[in-house]
């Protein structure tokens, strides 16, 4: 393998802005369903995929459980037959159409699922992320009571999910995960990984499809997070200096004031926080600073903060991209990571950035008289907050309210841009949030065919996805709601037939914003 493939700037992977692609077009989603082989060996009354598309179009209308979809179609089929379907004999029955989810075979599915999906967006140059997500309705309360996962494939910047396979539990996606990069294009795309992503196998399968990776350390790699936590607070890189304690309050104090502006230095001992006309909007992330001051050029910090979901947030990124300079080959990350003997000395070539982030949630209160007593970033560590006068525990979950976890990247990064491509990886979680709240995904019952179900969920939401880039963009309602896609996509009858028995058009990326 060529280390040098992975010196690639970051900022090629953010801001991907995407052009059509003239004359190409894909294959309609009745061409898709109908590419799926018939597990039925009869000669049935009911075609495969008009069954599948009754589910597909029932979910665009806003149906979210199996029986709502077929008594829908059932009652609207002359609307079905306007959208090009035959229905010779009719709409089936529920049976009928739970059966079909229950025969299909489901890794053919989803491997159709990915060839479809593949098609309208050229994937080169973009930033890729992995993340398993739970069924929790079909969940089997007899049989051990283990929850049913989908490993989901997700193009950052447009939502698309371009792949999605069923894996039995979370465990399970050490050993999965592999056999997917396999199979999605990876090749000159940043990829992202929760914790999970530092096994060993995955790592290697990454290197060899020559992707860029950017990997979360947490502690189900003791070794590798206690290393690089150790490491970073030999360099006192995680210290709160006076300085950077100034820039937390005053993000606060202008959160506070509505303008949450940017600083581009640090704040002086006599600088008070000027009130701000315009009124920005506290629930922007703001970038606040990135001093290199008495720190080598390969050093660098980040610091955000933002106001939102009752909270305050701040987040720190700590990132150190001249390894070799920085004298760390006994540094032993890398003999955790990959299984070296000579730690990074072995893996310097293809990993350009190590780094540390700590992010802190402080409660936003307010007393009796409706006044705000939230406390500081640095009183909250210390004292907790006044309902829980408690300090909070370090920890590497998402749902921490104080989360310290450690990065590692095959691209040289800045602070800023470490921050910046984790909080575009959890982007995945808006997808998953309208596939529970709005498809109701996590309320299905189905027990059977469950994952095949789930399929057909995320055919209808690419599609919705899809309608609100390129028919609903001026509508800036259905930029923030699903659910006015939803209406917006179903009372059109043109727009319904153009989305479901026409090629969709190709995209590609074309510019990144520097």
């Amino acid at each position: 393998m060529d280390c040098n493939l992975y010196w690639r700037c970051a900022k090629n992977f953010t801001g991907v802005t995407w052009e059509q692609v003239d004359g190409t077009q894909t294959k309609s989603v009745y061409a898709f369903l109908q590419s799926l082989t018939d597990p039925r060996t009869r000669t049935c009354k009911y075609l495969l995929w008009e069954i599948l598309a009754c589910f597909v179009i029932g979910i665009m209308h806003g149906k979210d459980s199996g029986y709502r979809i077929v008594h829908w179609c059932r009652e609207n089929i002359g609307l079905l037959r306007e959208y090009g379907l035959i229905l010779e004999n009719g709409v089936a029955s529920y049976d009928t159409h739970m059966r079909i989810l229950r025969l299909i075979d489901i890794n053919m599915f989803a491997q159709e699922f990915l060839n479809w999906s593949n098609e309208f967006l050229i994937l080169s140059g973009v930033h890729i992320a992995i993340d398993g997500k739970g069924l929790r309705g079909g969940t089997d309360k007899v049989r051990g009571g283990f929850t049913p996962y989908m490993l989901n494939v997700v193009e950052v910047t447009t939502g698309h999910i371009i792949a999605s396979f069923p894996i039995l539990t979370k465990e399970a996606e050490v050993s999965v995960i592999p056999s997917v990069i396999q199979m999605i294009a990876t090749e000159s795309n940043l990829i992202t990984i929760d914790a999970v992503g530092t096994c060993i196998n995955i790592i290697s399968e990454l290197l060899l499809n020559n992707a860029h990776l950017f990997l979360l350390v947490k502690k189900n790699n003791s070794q590798a997070y206690e290393s690089l936590k150790n490491y970073f607070e030999d360099k006192k890189a995680m210290e709160c200096d006076a300085t950077a304690s100034k820039e937390a309050s005053h993000c606060y104090q202008s959160a506070e004031n509505g303008n949450m502006k940017r600083k581009t230095a640090p704040l002086e001992t006599n600088e008070t926080v000027q009130p701000d006309n315009k009124k920005a909007g506290c629930s922007v992330l703001e970038e606040l600073i990135e001093s290199s001051e008495g720190k080598a050029e390969h050093t660098s910090t980040g610091w955000t903060c933002e106001k939102a979901g009752g909270h305050v947030q701040y987040r720190k990124y700590q990132a150190i991209t001249n390894l070799e300079s920085e004298s760390i080959y006994n540094w032993d990350v890398g003999a955790s990571l990959l299984g070296v003997t000579s730690a990074l000395g072995e893996i310097s070539g293809f990993f350009r950035t190590i780094g540390w982030a700590e992010s802190v949630r402080v409660p936003i209160e307010k007393n009796e008289a409706g006044e705000d007593i939230t406390r500081s970033r640095i009183d909250y560590l210390l004292y907790g907050s006044n309902r829980n006068p408690h300090p909070p525990v370090a920890s590497d979950s998402e749902r921490s309210s104080y989360q310290q976890i450690g990065f590692i990247s095959t691209l040289e990064l800045t602070a800023n841009e470490a921050m910046r491509i984790k909080i575009e990886h959890w982007g995945v979680e808006t997808s998953n949030q309208i596939l529970d709240i709005t498809l109701r995904e996590d309320e299905a019952r189905t027990k059977t065919g469950k994952f095949s179900f789930s399929l057909l969920r995320k055919c209808a939401f690419n599609l919705l996805r899809y309608a609100s880039r390129n028919y609903l963009a001026d509508d800036k309602q259905c930029q923030h709601s699903t659910r006015c896609i939803i209406d917006s996509v179903s009372g059109n009858k043109d727009l319904m037939k153009k989305l479901l028995s026409s090629g969709l058009e190709v995209y590609r990326p074309v510019t990144h914003a520097a």
